[in-house]
């Protein structure tokens, strides 16, 4: 089976990415990989991946952003919808995971029923709305709630397959320490603020880690509260969320989203 996959563009394609879904996608492929599909991959050029990498820009958005190369997501994404026309109709799948806005695909003759969205984040009202409008899209969830939503709002093709994980990649320890772990973006939505008023509760150590997404928010609730107690050391690759994690007495994740 030939799959093209599309990632968002914020972070690369990689093992040890700064975001969630990319992070998963690698895993992804790896494993379509080994079942023998040949796998294209539309991302940022920095990714890593055994799939065939087409990429949209060179960097990653969140580096290019940073660094003043790029200001407005929206066109690298509509330069990745065209790469994704020009080359559909060489696969028998196309695997859309960036959202809203790779929804243009399931309307293009000949792909309707070979587009596949995994829906990564919550479902919204509005999205609800357009559900109802085109209600035999592909879609996986990745959980039975957002599942839920879907059909509830008129989905006829909707299947629930849960976010996997490679778990020998992770290296089991017995006994963390006493300190708490957050491992996320840095903004209102993922709760990093209620995961300082938890160590603070209970007179534990954090640590924070992930990438800087709203620094107003991070200057206005974390930063002024970081001490020797409570400590937030920026991205961490693979090697280092594993050390951190089997030195953890709890992973905290007070996410603000369904």
């Amino acid at each position: 089976m030939r799959v093209l996959h599309l990632a968002p563009l914020w972070f690369p394609v990689a093992r040890d990415s700064f975001g969630g879904i990319e992070t998963f996608l690698a895993g992804l492929i790896t494993a379509l990989e080994r079942l023998g599909c040949e796998n294209t991959l539309i991302a940022s050029g920095d990714s890593r991946t055994p799939a065939k990498l087409v990429p949209v820009a060179p960097l990653n958005l969140y580096t290019a952003m940073e660094t003043g190369l790029a200001a407005e997501y929206v066109y690298y994404e509509q330069h990745q919808l065209l790469l994704a026309l020009e080359r559909a109709s060489d696969f028998d799948v196309v695997h859309s995971h960036i959202g809203w806005g790779g929804y243009v695909l399931s309307g293009v003759p000949g792909l309707q029923t070979r587009v596949l969205h995994t829906q990564h984040i919550p479902v919204s009202g509005d999205q609800g709305w357009f559900i109802g409008q085109r209600s035999s899209m592909w879609f996986s969830t990745v959980s039975d709630f957002q599942a839920r939503k879907l059909r509830q709002h008129g989905a006829t093709r909707c299947q629930v397959i849960n976010n996997g994980i490679d778990v020998e990649a992770f290296t089991f320890q017995a006994h963390g320490g006493e300190g708490l772990l957050f491992l996320g973006r840095m903004e209102r939505e993922k709760g990093p603020d209620l995961a300082v008023q938890v160590a603070r509760t209970l007179n534990r150590p954090l640590i924070l880690a992930g990438p800087m997404i709203d620094r107003e928010f991070f200057d206005h609730a974390i930063k002024p509260l970081l001490n020797d107690q409570i400590q937030y050391i920026g991205v961490v690759d693979h090697r280092e969320k594993d050390v951190l994690l089997g030195q953890a007495a709890c992973l905290l994740m007070p996410s603000r989203c369904d």
